[in-house]
This record gives structure tokens, sequence and C-alpha cells, in this order.
């Protein structure tokens, strides 16, 4: 799931076109076809934000931090009984 989670916040964040460059500038194993209930090695996703950073400009640590959020946001919305009266994702961590 964190993987098409991540290609869903290049996505709605930056583009499509983002999304197809930073896909298109590495080679993957799977062309970028990832499913949610799939598994896969860690180093594709760290690619990716590597060439998202490139792409975009924007500093690695700022990007995992923007992803951090996002998916804090998508499982906020999708399950909101666990993040009851929860606004940062740390509240969350540290129960």
């Amino acid at each position: 799931m964190v993987f098409t989670k991540f290609m869903d916040m290049v996505e709605d964040v930056f583009s499509i076109d983002v999304l197809e460059d930073i896909i298109e500038k590495i080679e993957l194993p799977n062309n970028g076809a990832y499913i949610a209930i799939g598994t896969y090695n860690h180093e594709e996703i760290f690619r990716m934000t590597v060439n998202l950073s490139q792409v975009v400009n924007i500093l690695v640590v700022t990007l995992l931090e923007v992803f951090g959020q996002y998916l804090f946001n998508r499982f906020s919305e999708r399950y909101p009984t666990l993040f009851k009266g929860m606004s940062k994702p740390f509240e969350f961590l540290k129960d």
C-alpha cells in the first residue's frame, strides 16, 4: 500500500506528468506497476523519491515529510476512529 500511496501522492501533489517522468527515468523491475497488497523492494521507492527530488527540486527529507503528512491524512480519513482527536502523525505514533 505504501508504494501505491506514494504514487498517488506524486500525482496529487505534483502531477501525473511528474509521476510518469520519475518512473520513466529509472528502470524499475515492474515498470512502476504496483498493487496495494504487493510486496516490493524498499530500494524502489527510495529511487523514486530521489528521482522525484531531482525533478521537482525539493530535498528528499522534505519530500518524505510531505509523503508522511499525505499518508497520515489518507489513513485518518479512511480509519477515523484510530485518529480521533489527533491532528499530527506523532500523536498517533507515540501511543
